[in-house]
C-alpha cells in the first residue's frame, strides 16, 4: 500500500436544501494506474458524506474501504483556525472536493475577471479586475493580462500571493491552504 495513492475525479456541483452538495468518484493510483473504487456523494442536506465503494466481492470491498481509511489516517493533521484537526477520509474528501469547488468557481469568474489574493486575505476571497476585452480576441485577451499582472505585481509587490483566473497562461503563485 506504500506506493498507491487516492484521489477525487468527475466533480459535479448539485444544490441541496441546506448548502451546496456534489457527486464525485474516487480512484486509487498504483503505480501509475488509476481504477475507481468509490462513488462520493453529498446531497446537500447536511447529512453525512457518502462514500460507496465498488466492488461485486464482499471481502475486496471490505479490504479497500480499510486501505482508503488508513491511507486517510497517514495523513497530516489539517490546521483550522488555530485547532489541528486528525485527518480522516470524510475530511480529506472534504478538503480536496473544496479545493476542487474553488478551481471551478475561478473558471467561471475568469470568464469576466481576474482573481488575485494578496497574503493577508482569507482563504476563498479574491479581489478582482474587470475583463477589458472578449475572450473571443485571444490576442488582445494575452496582451491584456500580460499588462494587469504586470499592473498588480508592481502595485502590491511583495504582497500578491496568488494571480488566477486568466486564459493566456498558468496561475502566478499559488492560493492560501492549496
Amino acid at each position: 500500500m506504500n506506493n498507491t495513492e487516492y484521489n477525487v475525479k468527475s466533480y459535479k456541483h448539485v444544490s441541496g436544501h441546506d448548502g451546496q452538495g456534489f457527486t464525485a468518484t474516487l480512484h486509487r493510483v498504483t503505480d501509475g494506474k488509476s481504477k475507481k473504487v468509490a462513488t462520493i456523494f453529498d446531497d446537500g442536506w447536511g447529512g453525512p458524506l457518502q462514500i460507496d465503494f465498488i466492488n461485486p466481492k464482499l471481502d475486496e470491498l471490505l479490504v479497500e474501504q480499510a486501505e482508503f481509511h488508513a491511507w486517510c489516517k497517514e495523513k497530516p493533521p489539517h490546521d483550522f483556525e488555530g485547532t489541528e484537526l486528525e485527518m480522516d477520509a470524510d475530511l480529506w474528501v472534504g478538503l480536496v472536493t473544496d479545493r476542487m469547488a474553488e478551481v471551478d468557481q475561478i473558471k467561471k469568474w475568469g470568464r469576466t475577471e481576474i482573481l488575485f489574493q494578496l497574503k493577508d486575505t482569507p482563504s476563498g476571497d479574491w479581489r478582482t479586475y474587470k475583463r477589458q476585452c472578449k475572450l473571443s480576441d485571444k490576442e488582445g485577451t494575452a496582451r491584456w493580462e500580460r499588462l494587469q499582472v504586470h499592473h498588480i505585481q508592481s502595485k502590491f509587490g511583495d504582497d500578491v500571493r496568488c494571480i488566477a483566473g486568466m486564459r493566456s497562461m498558468d496561475m502566478v503563485g499559488t492560493p492560501i491552504d492549496w
